[in-house]
């Protein structure tokens, strides 16, 4: 069965500090002589996204145990679905979710790639 983002978390990221990086998709092999040559290296593009989201001491709370417990510090993927195109996406962490006081809730930033 597969993980799905908690439905007690927000659904989409604040739009400040959303990034969408598309996934680099080229090998670059440099030549003995002459130019370097580049070529795609498959057809799949896995993107990045830079999310940030306000959450209550409670949401903080849901999000320590999915990433530390549910999905294993970030290393087990599980469903997300894209705030711009609401297409369901298997992503993982690439980075722990950081925690700042925000008056009386939390801005919380993390990196999740498409698996």
């Amino acid at each position: 069965m597969a993980i799905t983002w908690p439905a007690t978390l927000p659904d989409k990221p604040q739009q400040r500090g959303w990034e969408d990086k598309p996934g680099d998709n080229s090998l670059t092999t440099q030549m003995e002589v002459g130019p370097v040559k580049k070529r795609q290296r498959n057809t799949l593009f896995l993107d990045e996204f830079k999310v940030t989201y306000i959450l209550t001491a409670a949401q903080m709370a849901t999000l320590k145990t999915f990433f530390e417990t549910t999905t294993s510090s970030g290393v087990t993927e599980f469903e997300w679905d894209h705030p711009i195109t609401a297409a369901t996406l298997t992503v993982i962490f690439t980075s722990a979710p950081v925690y700042i006081p925000h008056g009386i809730d939390y801005l919380t930033t993390f990196t999740l790639k498409e698996n």
